[in-house]
């Protein structure tokens, strides 16, 4: 009792330190988790010119173009992200220029754009009998979609990607007209064309002194980091830098062991055998048919193997030498295998033999109806009136076969309809499997209707060739990929590998000690995804700019086929660039300017020859040296040289020139200017095309250098 009076007694001050602890509580959590307060509004993927791109916006758009380019082959989410954040800034840095410029599309522009471009023309839809692109069915199709948009499904959702494909053309019609206005401001004058067409013609002959500043030693021009860091500052425009980090890995690939693949050998060889399993709902033994026995080959692979049942034939010269070996000798039904192939094991079995053509030339007529694939909005007939049309077709064709052509020219909705159906030559298994079954199946001349997922299709066989023994095999199919007892001693090699070392030089001395290789990747910016070497590898760029990972962290991190090893061993924050990182390009520049001092101080005379003396070095000679290309022999590209060299007098000595390579001297020897023109303007016209096509990049990249642009995406992607 009186421990809790003691308590109610200094229960406020209780309170006070309960309260206080909280708040630290809450206030480390903030700085640690970059809360709103600190760091503003958590949902906002970016800020462009004071434009919030909240994640609520900015997402779904990331989505809906990493479904479209999927379709290429592209599924990087990162990389995704970075076109539409590029998108975005045109969008809003643009649209804020065509709105101050009230910049528009007319109904007969938008029109124009349409009916010009090239996924518009190229569309078979929109083409006439003769193949030529008709606007009149563009219009057609868009009538069509009006009027059924409201009450069919299909034409619903291609309306709705109309609207988008317009809004689309519509923008990019405005921005082109913008790029244009600047482009029409931007001219080349007949003056400016005289000085391109003087700069590439006019010549030089000169005599020279070059001492290069490769004949004074390195250790005489020693370069200090205080000195390039000095030279960063004065330079700061040229070396801002975003942060990036530098990361070395190294890889521990799984490979299955010698057991797993001996493993895989077992399971295929029990799969060969009865097997017999007691079945509790009828309390006896039943025998289970192995490969060998089964009746029902195909269910037996699709359920066994690690790909499906394969139903196609196979001429001789198709499969492997030891595959044929076996299946063009065996009887239906023997069994080969194991064997070892690539990085599986497989159990064949041949499960049947015919006779058929290698190639067939065949024709067609397509009779498309509504919901069948590549089925464009004209064509509104019901799978039954595909149907009976095609039946109808076939039984007029098989009367009178010469009426193919003209009537699968008036009535096929295929694009070899111009050509009177003539698909050519094709091999097995090239077309679909309806079609192909009824091609190499059926005799030549035979006519027939088979339905596809494209439609019904009014088959002739025009012609078969290289009719010889075909054989379809039955082949379970196990892919040797390494065990989990293999991947958890792969696992514990590489937590040991990365827990034994956190700095750069035991991780590499333990990595060549290992036989493996570390391999660095310097420069890593924060919204990067790729590692050369592992491919779109996002988490570990994301873990590398973790507030949590510091210089000599380690990660153990999972890869499709083994793990990677992964030291942080350098971390370079936004500003400017590191004087370890720009000593490559620095030391050079201040190291030629130490050494052109030391070089001046041994031009002495007035004449070349005097100074050549002075110097142990000889004169040299130029001739026709232009502008457009200030190579001087021996040296390379010098155009401060060069330059001086036309801005010289003929007969005078010029003061020492500090080049690229050297120090120079030069004299004159004569001059030739180009013949004068009557106009120049092939080169202004010249100058003009250069000019326009740089407007697009320079004009935005201004634009984003004159706005304050906030990226954030590295929070979310």
């Amino acid at each position: 009792m009186a421990t809790l009076n003691k308590i109610r007694s200094k229960s406020g001050a209780l309170i006070a330190i309960i309260g206080f602890a909280l708040f630290a509580f809450v206030l480390g959590d903030l700085f640690k988790s970059g809360s709103s307060i600190l760091k503003g509004k958590q949902n906002v993927v970016g800020i462009i010119d004071g434009n919030e791109i909240s994640y609520q916006d900015f997402n779904p758009e990331v989505q809906r173009t990493l479904e479209a380019y999927k379709k290429q082959g592209l599924n990087s989410l990162t990389q995704v992200s970075n076109i539409v954040w590029n998108n975005m800034e045109r969008r809003v840095l643009i649209d804020e220029e065509v709105e101050k410029l009230g910049l528009n599309i007319g109904e007969d522009e938008l029109w124009n754009l349409i009916i010009t471009d090239q996924s518009i023309q190229n569309a078979p839809a929109f083409k006439n009998e003769a193949g030529l692109f008709d606007p009149n069915k563009v219009k057609e199709y868009l009538s069509y979609l009006r009027e059924n948009s409201s009450n069919n499904a299909q034409a619903a959702q291609l309306w709705f990607d109309w609207i988008n494909f317009e809004k689309t053309l519509k923008e990019r019609g405005i921005v082109t007209s913008y790029y244009s206005l600047i482009s029409a401001g931007i001219s080349a004058t007949d003056v400016d064309g005289k000085y391109d067409y003087k700069f590439t013609n006019d010549q030089v002959n000169a005599k020279y002194v070059y001492l290069p500043y490769s004949s004074v030693n390195d250790d005489e021009a020693k370069v200090s980091d205080d000195e390039i860091s000095n030279y960063i500052s004065n330079n700061s425009e040229e070396f801002k830098a975003d942060a990036s980090r530098d990361i070395q890995y190294v890889y521990f690939k799984a490979t299955p062991s010698l057991s797993d693949e001996a493993n895989v050998k077992e399971e295929l060889l029990a799969l060969m055998n009865d097997n017999v399993e007691y079945d509790r709902s009828t309390s006896r033994y039943d025998t289970i048919p192995g490969f060998v026995n089964t009746t029902n080959d195909s269910l037996f692979v699709n359920s066994k193997s690690d790909l499906n049942f394969d139903p196609m034939y196979y001429h001789k010269g198709t499969l492997t030498a030891e595959v044929e070996t076996f299946a063009f000798d065996a009887v239906v039904g023997q069994v080969y295998g194991p064997y070892l192939e690539g990085s599986t094991y497989k159990v064949s079995k041949l499960v049947s033999i015919k006779t058929m053509p290698d190639s067939v030339k065949a024709s067609h007529i397509l009779i498309s109806f509504s919901g069948a694939q590549n089925a464009t909005p004209e064509v509104v007939r019901t799978d039954d009136e595909a149907k009976a049309l095609a039946d109808s077709l076939s039984k007029v064709i098989n009367k009178k076969s010469s009426k193919f052509a003209d009537l699968a020219k008036d009535f096929s909705n295929g694009p070899t309809a111009s050509k009177g159906g003539d698909l050519g030559w094709f091999t097995y298994g090239r077309m679909v499997p309806e079609f192909n079954a009824f091609a190499f199946d059926n005799k030549k001349g035979n006519i027939g209707v088979v339905k596809t997922v494209f439609g019904y299709h009014v088959v002739k066989i025009e012609d078969q060739k290289n009719i010889e023994k075909a054989i379809k095999l039955a082949t379970i199919v196990r892919n040797i990929s390494p065990s989990d007892a293999t991947d958890n001693e792969l696992y514990a090699k590489g937590s040991n590998f990365v827990n034994s070392n956190k700095t750069l030089v035991s991780f590499q001395s333990d990595a060549k000690a290992k036989g493996l290789e570390a391999r660095n990747v310097e420069g890593l910016k924060i919204m990067e995804f790729n590692i050369p070497g592992l491919g779109d590898q996002r988490e570990l760029v994301r873990w590398a700019f973790n507030e949590d990972t510091q210089i000599g962290s380690t990660k153990l991190h999972a890869v499709e086929d083994g793990y990677v090893a992964v030291l942080l061993y350098n971390s370079n924050e936004e500003g400017l660039t590191p004087v370890d990182v720009a000593r490559a390009k620095v030391e050079p520049i201040i190291m030629n300017e130490k050494k052109a001092k030391i070089l001046l101080a041994k031009v002495k005379g007035t004449t070349l020859a005097d100074i050549a003396k002075s110097s142990n070095k000889t004169v040299a000679t130029v001739n026709s040296i232009h502008f457009a290309n200030p190579i001087i022999p021996g040296a390379g590209r010098e155009p401060k040289v060069v330059g001086a060299m036309f801005g010289s007098k003929q007969g005078v000595v010029s003061e020492p020139i500090e080049g690229e390579t050297g120090v120079f001297v030069v004299e004159v020897v004569s001059s030739k200017e180009a013949t004068e023109l009557p106009n120049y303007a092939t080169y202004s016209n010249k100058l003009k095309s250069q000019y326009d096509s740089r407007v697009n990049y320079q004009v935005f990249e201004g634009l984003k250098n004159s706005v304050e642009i906030v990226d954030n995406r590295s929070r979310f992607y």
